[in-house]
């Protein structure tokens, strides 16, 4: 069974907390502080190595070598990537798996949104109909049972639905076979032991932009039921923010708090 099946699981460790590497040095530096197991999201990826916004402009096999690198870096921590939309139909989406595979990454997270996407952070997404995204999240499973790769399965469709169709959306998926389940966009006070009691499966909350050290707000989502909470994007803020630190002593605008991805989205390109 691969690892995060089987830890995600197995909650006698606690709650899996997975920090957001970019690039190869940040998953070293998580590595050194002991987590067990590194993220690596399309968002911080795409920003860092192209500076791009997540908007689907960078193709499958940009987002693979970026992967590659990651995992070279720290080939003992399992790796849980970013594979958006799966990048095309259901040929297109196995072939992506494919390719992740390539670069030994050892989860991957498969959302509903429709093709070209758009990040969830920063826009409204729409969402497949659930039927077109229960057939992305078969073809997946198909491609990554081979390689031992888990499959999260991803939901964007709060802003334009409801919690109970999150749910049922992520019942449908874990019966297609997804190892564990993603309501993107869900706010801490929206979570209850009857939504994780409502998914009979390892459940995930993104964290977005806020970091990991409240240990409050992880020990609730650990009380709650939840498998797994990921920050995706605090390393890359805060990171662009000492950044630009740096390049501002010499004036009066020097600042030590992590950049809003509002700002940071302004110094990213719309496309190649």
């Amino acid at each position: 069974m691969n690892w995060f099946s089987q830890r995600l699981r197995n909650q006698s460790s606690g709650i899996l907390k997975l920090p957001g590497a970019f690039d190869a040095l940040s998953a070293r530096l998580i590595r050194s502080e002991g987590f067990e197991a590194i993220y690596c999201g399309g968002f911080a990826t795409v920003a860092s190595q192209f500076g791009l916004k997540d908007n689907g402009s960078v193709d499958v096999r940009g987002l693979a070598s970026a992967f590659g690198r990651v995992k070279r870096a720290t080939p003992d921590k399992p790796l849980l990537v970013d594979g958006d939309t799966g990048h095309g139909d259901v040929d297109r989406v196995r072939e992506s798996v494919k390719l992740f595979a390539a670069e030994n990454v050892d989860a991957i997270h498969i959302e509903d949104q429709t093709n070209p996407k758009c990040c969830g952070q920063n826009g409204d997404p729409l969402v497949e109909p659930l039927a077109s995204a229960v057939e992305r999240i078969v073809a997946a499973k198909q491609a990554a049972t081979p390689f031992k790769i888990a499959i999260i399965a991803r939901t964007d469709c709060l802003r334009s639905s409801n919690l109970n169709h999150a749910i049922d959306r992520c019942n449908a998926f874990l019966k297609a076979g997804a190892d564990a389940v993603w309501i993107n966009g869900l706010e801490l006070e929206d979570c209850t032991a009857c939504l994780v009691n409502a998914i009979d499966a390892p459940l995930f909350f993104n964290l977005g932009s806020t970091a990991l050290n409240d240990k409050n707000q992880v020990r609730t989502l650990s009380e709650l039921g939840f498998s797994a909470v990921i920050a995706p994007g605090h390393a890359l803020l805060s990171a662009a923010s000492a950044m630009q630190v740096s390049f501002r002593l010499a004036s009066d605008q020097v600042g030590t708090n992590a950049m809003p991805v509002d700002e940071l989205n302004r110094y990213l390109r719309d496309d190649v």
